[in-house]
């Protein structure tokens, strides 16, 4: 049973937004029931160097930094960043018209074009957006190596899967100057562009295009409420493969430190990264506790049970059967069927799973550590247990009450007209695996990524969207009504695409009647509908092996026999 809090949220219809791959999961919250999860990402250092960029004291100036993927190693809804000063600020320092904005995209280097045909953002991953417009900042007197603080006006909701830029626009210059640390990058990941500030209040930078660029980037903090908190290779060290449940039949439990997942609040799923891609593998039985230790406890012993020191876990999941499909490019979901885990955000954590593997299995990335914190026995009843050779741990990716989820397909991604075309009518299913989500929620909204470059405004005329759920692993050559079931018509009716959108950028469709997903079930989601007066195309990512038969088609709603090709539509949800 989901807890209380839970029931509240969604008997105050508190919506959250998630951007995955599907069936998926927890939300942002919108001013009631359960508050977000909170957690903190910071971006890696390796030295210390002073960088005024947006906090001159003579200047207004335009600078754009270039954050990683796996450099935020997170994604969901920024509220939130922080910076870290040089040196001691002694008096308080007014910065009176600052702008920041931020921008997914597909750059690993910056060049001297801001933005636009390219440029560094809005160039393929989507619009960028403003997240605090022309705001009054105060940064407070501060001892040296202390963060600051910024509250986003709008927060951004990142993806994890795209690089991310963060822009910084002053039109005024600051009471006096400030330096922030700054690390040297192995590439130019800062744009800039700074001139005299004669008028205060209006930008004197060149909006377009950049002085120069450099291999400078700010250390930054990343405050995220909600969303995934990605992979932590703990304490730095090599990582590994080892064959251990939920990749194979047995017991394992995993110690996790709360300086390594640096966050607090209500946790709705869980995911474990596979060594490599995986094998295709049937789970049976698997149960999962969860359980708060204290942050004194850094080590396990080969007792499974005195592991716990008295604590009473919560089961989080039990019961499971579900599929992992072969190839899976991303973390292995582990649906929470039971019941969610309100994480104190201080105490340590002791994860325990025990599954039976029917066939196939897949190796648990794993990384060395100081001291043990990973244990497992090839029984899942077993009551001690055997430690890897060396010391290792295993950082499960946990996700946030309130988040965003982007599911975004890694790769080249390739473009389908349907289900927005304008020559003919269509019918189009994707199929969605339960190791892809891992949540039990109601979908009430459902986006597509735009593949052209400009979405052309559009109305499509008797469109449906319908969704249902199956256990089979992949779309069948046969009828469409056959590939899933326990079906629901949520959205029927004429439908619009705005104009104006960029490539990258989401075609958004409110669902008229929500859908709530079974955990442990593969979801398939199907468009269907009239051709419109434009075609806006939408991103896919082909793969013979990893989206094997992942997508059913027709070129007409009135075709019922569907045809496959082995390809997965990002695709975004929100849900509640």
């Amino acid at each position: 049973m989901k807890n209380f809090l839970i029931a509240l949220g969604i008997m105050l219809a508190t919506v959250f937004i998630i951007i995955f791959s599907s069936c998926g999961g927890d939300g942002s919250d919108s001013g009631g029931g359960t508050p977000a999860g909170t957690f903190t990402k910071q971006s890696s250092v390796i030295n210390n160097v002073s960088y005024m960029g947006p906090f001159s004291d003579s200047t207004d100036s335009k600078d754009q930094f270039l954050y990683t993927a796996s450099q935020i190693g997170a994604s969901g809804k920024i509220t939130k960043i922080r910076m870290r000063h040089r040196y001691a600020i002694t008096t308080a320092v007014s910065c009176p018209n600052i702008t920041i904005k931020m921008g997914h995209t597909s750059l690993d280097t910056l060049t001297t074009t801001f933005s636009g045909a390219g440029g560094n953002v809005e160039e393929g991953c989507g619009s960028e957006k403003t997240v605090l417009d022309n705001a009054a900042l105060t940064i407070p007197v501060a001892a040296a190596e202390n963060w600051f603080e910024i509250s986003l006006s709008a927060p951004f909701d990142y993806n994890g899967v795209d690089n991310l830029v963060v822009d910084f626009e002053t039109k005024t210059k600051c009471s006096n100057v400030i330096l922030m640390t700054t690390t040297t990058t192995g590439t130019d990941r800062n744009a800039y562009f700074a001139a005299v500030d004669n008028e205060p209040g209006i930008a004197e930078f060149n909006p377009t295009t950049a002085a120069g660029v450099q291999n400078s980037l700010l250390w930054m903090q990343f405050v995220f409420e909600g969303g995934d908190n990605g992979i932590v290779c703990a304490d730095g060290g090599a990582v590994n493969g080892i064959a251990l449940a939920p990749g194979s039949t047995g017991r394992t439990q995993m110690l996790i430190l709360a300086s390594d997942i640096k966050g607090s609040g209500l946790i709705t799923g869980m995911a474990i990264n596979p060594y490599d891609y995986t094998n295709a593998a049937q789970i049976s039985d698997m149960s999962v506790k969860i359980a708060h230790i204290p942050a004194a406890t850094t080590v396990l012993t080969t007792d499974f049970a005195a592991n716990y020191g008295g604590a009473n876990p919560v089961v989080v999941t039990q019961n499971l059967s579900y599929n992992i499909p072969v190839d899976q490019p991303s973390a292995v979901w582990i649906p929470f069927n039971s019941s969610d885990f309100n994480y104190d955000g201080t105490s340590n954590l002791l994860i325990d799973i025990s599954c039976m593997v029917i066939s196939g299995n897949y190796l648990i990335l794993d990384t060395e550590v100081p001291e043990n914190r990973l244990l497992y026995s090839a029984s899942p009843n077993a009551l001690t247990g055997s430690f890897p050779a060396g010391p290792r741990a295993v950082e499960p990716v946990f996700r946030f009450y309130g988040s965003t989820i982007n599911v975004v397909a890694p790769g080249s991604p390739a473009t389908i007209y349907y289900p927005f075309n304008e020559s003919n009518n269509n019918t189009l299913q994707y199929l969605f695996t339960a190791s892809d989500l891992g949540v039990n929620s109601s979908i009430n909204r459902i986006a597509l990524r735009l593949s052209s470059d400009v979405s052309t405004a559009s109305s499509y005329d008797n469109f449906t969207v319908t969704l249902g759920q199956t256990e089979n692993t992949v779309l069948g050559d046969t009828l469409f009504s056959a590939n899933f079931n326990g079906t629901r018509i949520s959205y029927s009716g004429t439908y619009n695409v705005t104009g104006g959108l960029i490539k990258g950028d989401w075609i958004e469709i409110p669902l008229q009647t929500p859908f709530a997903c079974d955990p442990a079930k593969n979801l398939v989601v199907q468009f269907s509908g009239h051709s419109g007066t434009a075609r806006n195309s939408i991103v896919r990512e082909v793969n013979n092996t990893r989206y094997l038969n992942r997508q059913a088609h027709a070129d007409s709603v009135t075709d019922t026999v569907a045809g496959t090709n082995n390809c997965l539509a990002d695709i975004k949800l929100e849900v509640r």
